[in-house]
């Protein structure tokens, strides 16, 4: 009889065990039956967004724990929802596999078409020198356009070209003058596209490169750096003379566009403290009236002596000294004992000290004819002979130019 309330207790149990179970929506029954279902199949599926060359994925699958991607177009992605941007236009298949904790696979795949508009772009350059007919060579380039199958060219003298895949190209004017000219596009679907620029074929005699003395421009510029003492003064064997900066901005010629070239003297301890050359060769022919000009500035501590040169020479070896030098256009030589005051001009001379070696009238270049057919070297040395300039002195060069006078 005493196990009659025991076994109605137990019942009670069980009654509160399944009521509590109800209210939170599972029963034994129901997570028994769970566990009985199988992995669910994995189901692949995506949509997209596009953007111009930007796509963003949206992940549609069901019963995946892993993804792979592949763009169609070399890259793919292992994340749940990838964005993409596509380097150009075209028509890609992307194709997304995944697969479940049973290592159950699938795949889904899809064609995109990603459209972007073709646009025709170009620059155009003048050649320089007698290489490029003194600006009648010009050269073009179209390399900036968009989504292009192929281009042709209306130089607007009535020459045009067949379309193809020819984004740089060169014309030669016959003569100098103004042109419309044209680069059309055919894009990648059929699209039709142009720019159009008013081109001027103008006289560009210049001879030099890199006259701007920005910081890409010393590499048309051979720079020799000599040493501070010759051993018989100071102890700076070895040391180099001069630091030259292109592309110097902190300072410079009051006419300075952009950067120049600084060479600072650091490391002059003493006399016979041999600076710094630097030049370029140019092609002349014999009769060239060559029409020269540079903005130059020194300043801060006044010279004791010194000598600066400003030489054409046929001898690159030895160029810059006095027995190569075809032209030493000005200097100054220990002037009576007067230190050379501070500068910024023009290297014609103005405002430069009467006694210096060319004085100048004041305009704003100078002339050379050529003698002799062949390579000539234009550039800058700069000397300290019996003074100290030290590191208060510093040059400044910008804008040099060497042309050729057509008339």
């Amino acid at each position: 009889m005493k196990k009659i309330p025991n076994l109605l207790a137990l019942l009670a149990l069980a009654s509160m065990a399944a009521a509590s179970c109800d209210k939170n929506g599972d029963t034994f029954s129901d997570i028994l039956a769970i566990n009985d279902v199988p992995q669910q199949k994995p189901v692949p599926g995506f949509i997209y967004r596009t953007a111009g060359l930007d796509v963003q994925f949206i992940n549609t699958s069901q019963g995946s724990s892993s993804y792979e991607w592949d763009f169609g177009d070399g890259y793919g992605s292992t994340e749940e929802f990838p964005k993409h941007t596509y380097s150009e236009s075209g028509d890609y298949t992307v194709r997304l596999t995944i697969s479940n904790s049973t290592d159950e696979t699938a795949s889904a795949e899809e064609v995109l078409s990603i459209r972007v508009e073709a646009e025709a772009i170009f620059t155009y350059r003048p050649r320089s020198g007698r290489g490029g007919l003194f600006g009648r060579i010009i050269d073009f380039d179209a390399s900036s356009s968009k989504n292009l199958a192929s281009l042709s060219w209306d130089f607007g003298d009535g020459t045009v070209t067949k379309a193809g895949l020819e984004y740089k190209t060169s014309h030669e004017y016959s003569s100098y003058g103004k042109y419309i000219v044209k680069a059309v596009g055919t894009g990648l679907y059929g699209d039709i596209v142009e720019q159009t620029l008013e081109v001027t074929v103008e006289p560009y005699t210049e001879l030099l490169q890199g006259g701007g003395m920005e910081t890409s421009d010393a590499a048309f510029w051979t720079f020799k750096d000599h040493w501070s003492a010759d051993g018989n003064y100071g102890d700076a064997v070895g040391v180099p003379a001069f630091a030259a900066e292109f592309g110097y901005k902190n300072d410079g010629p009051s006419s300075m566009k952009g950067g120049c070239l600084r060479l600072g003297g650091e490391n002059q301890p003493h006399d016979y403290s041999y600076s710094a050359t630097f030049y370029q060769p140019i092609e002349v022919e014999e009769g060239d009236v060559l029409e020269i000009a540079a903005d130059i500035k020194w300043g801060g501590k006044s010279m004791d002596s010194g000598v600066m040169f400003l030489c054409i020479s046929d001898n690159a070896d030895t160029f810059g000294t006095d027995d190569t030098a075809i032209l030493q256009m000005f200097n100054y030589w220990n002037a009576g004992g007067t230190p050379l005051p501070p500068f910024d001009g023009n290297l014609a001379g103005k405002g430069l000290p009467e006694d210096s070696g060319y004085s100048g009238d004041g305009s704003h270049a100078l002339r050379y004819t050529v003698s002799a057919t062949g390579i000539i070297y234009f550039g800058f040395e700069l000397r300290s002979v019996w003074g100290l300039w030290g590191p208060e002195v510093q040059f400044y060069f910008d804008n040099l130019s060497v042309k050729i006078v057509l008339d």
